[in-house]
């Protein structure tokens, strides 16, 4: 089989797994309807993945490095570690209340997801944390922030802009995603931002 032809195989096996996870789960989906989805045999599946286990970790790898690729083009056109930190806070949003994306799958609405965290936060949540704490780190050296433990903060914006996304998610709508934006911001800013005399 052409190398071409394998590529895309594989592409449309771990796009197919993405799509029927988020809607039923990954400990639910079935071989039987990625194969269905993928358009090919379970066979097939088998033949590039040792185990569903496998697949899934390969598909959360896919999305964490498609993640991480999106943010850093959009952020990259930042001029300022302020305005860099505003458009990873927009673009998260965006990103998790949008298209069919890793989240859904981690977090499937059934309750039931296999979530191998340690994978996780290897794969996708260290990675992101290191990289806003790199740009409040650049924020600190400009002296457009104040001297704070970049690492805490970092890890505390995560937290805050996931957490309402994980409320989002579960149908919890007690604000709006433009309100909670505003709000993360506020905090954020609030505490990095020297006022100027």
């Amino acid at each position: 089989m052409p190398e071409a032809i394998m590529i895309d195989m594989r592409k449309r096996i771990v796009e197919a797994a993405i799509a029927v996870a988020a809607q039923s789960g990954f400990t639910q989906a079935t071989t039987r309807e990625i194969a269905r989805e993928a358009d090919c045999s379970e066979g097939i599946i088998y033949h590039y993945f040792m185990s569903k286990h496998e697949l899934f970790l390969e598909v959360i790898k896919e999305n964490a490095e498609d993640f991480l690729g999106q943010l850093k083009m959009e952020v990259n056109e930042g001029r300022t570690a302020k305005d860099r930190l505003e458009r990873i806070i927009d673009f998260h949003f965006h990103y998790f209340t949008g298209k069919i994306h890793i989240f859904q799958i981690l977090f499937g609405k059934s309750g039931d997801a296999m979530v191998p965290f340690p994978y996780v936060l290897k794969t996708i949540i260290l990675p992101y944390q290191r990289y806003i704490e790199h740009i409040i780190t650049q924020g600190i050296h400009s002296e457009e922030f104040h001297q704070v433990n970049a690492n805490i903060i970092a890890s505390s914006l995560l937290g805050m802009m996931q957490f309402n996304i994980i409320k989002l998610h579960f149908g919890v709508k007690d604000s709006t995603v433009d309100e909670i934006k505003d709000t993360v911001k506020y905090l954020l800013f609030r505490s990095l931002i020297k006022v100027k005399p």
